[in-house]
């Protein structure tokens, strides 16, 4: 989406770009994307393993500092994993780099 001639390869690329930069206008497509794409991820995971990413979402760190026994039954939600899982993606996209990036990036402020 950053044009014909941009020295970006991938989505991954467009995502750091946009997320170190600017949003595009057409940003919602990308988390569109990501949404879904966590989504199907999610769906495939065991108990367990759900169990274990929601504890890590803000949420489940809050419901895991309450007292036992004054918390309701162990409330996981997987819209919170999702939404935990896309901030992470868009956390790390935030750190990455390549040359590609570094010169689309350097390109954009001169």
């Amino acid at each position: 989406m950053s044009g014909e001639y941009t020295p970006l390869r991938s989505v991954w690329e467009e995502i750091c770009v946009q997320q170190q930069r600017e949003e595009s206008l057409s940003w919602w497509a990308y988390l569109e994307t990501m949404t879904a794409l966590a989504e199907a991820r999610v769906e495939d995971l065991q108990p367990y393993e759900l169990d274990a990413l929601w504890l890590l979402t803000p949420q489940g760190e809050d419901w895991d500092c309450e007292l036992e026994g004054e918390r309701p039954d162990y409330p996981v939600f997987r819209s919170d994993v999702i939404e935990y899982i896309r901030g992470e993606v868009l956390n790390r996209a935030n750190d990455w780099s390549n040359e590609r990036i570094r010169g689309y990036l350097m390109r954009c402020y001169d």
